[in-house]
């Protein structure tokens, strides 16, 4: 909670902050709600670590299951995800692991680590712009890097190029 807190009191006052903890719907609802305001993009911070609890919390519920109950959980939060990409003009995606895809190994030995990387492999290629923690600079005390996302998001949002959930991305 005192790095959300943190993250958020770095952030200009006109941002908006959602904070989603079960389930994307209510960012997604949020924002479908602030589009009146003209929400120009949606920052999903720490994508990864919603989907790894998600999925923590998924193993413990369901115990001595195939790979097609564990591909529907997948599924199912990928519509989630779809659903809330589609509501964003402009989506940019922060995460704190790279998106790795999942491999039979990862099935074999940690079926959470599966899970995680089959989710935000996926869901990350839908969005229009991801910012990995660990191989890029995203100092707040460094604002050109900042600068030029938005930048980039601005171009993007002005030419109408928001396409929906399975476009496939630039990520």
């Amino acid at each position: 909670m005192d790095a959300i807190k943190k993250h958020a009191d770095r952030r200009p006052g006109d941002w908006g902050l959602v904070e989603v903890t079960d389930r994307l719907d209510v960012a997604t609802e949020a924002i479908g709600r602030s589009c009146k305001d003209e929400v120009v993009a949606t920052l999903l911070d720490g994508f990864g670590v919603y989907v790894e609890q998600r999925a923590l919390e998924w193993g413990k519920e369901n115990m001595n299951v195939t790979m097609a109950d564990e591909t529907r959980f997948v599924d199912e939060i990928y519509r989630e995800y779809c659903r809330l990409a589609g509501s964003c003009p402009y989506l940019i995606v922060v995460d704190h692991v790279s998106a790795e895809a999942p491999t039979l190994v990862d099935y074999e030995s940690n079926r959470r680590v599966w899970r995680l990387r089959a989710v935000v492999s996926r869901c990350i290629a839908d969005a229009d712009k991801v910012i990995y923690h660990d191989r890029e600079d995203v100092s707040h005390k460094d604002t050109s890097y900042v600068e030029q996302v938005a930048a980039e998001m601005i171009h993007v949002v002005n030419l109408g190029c928001n396409l929906p959930c399975g476009r496939g991305g630039s990520g």
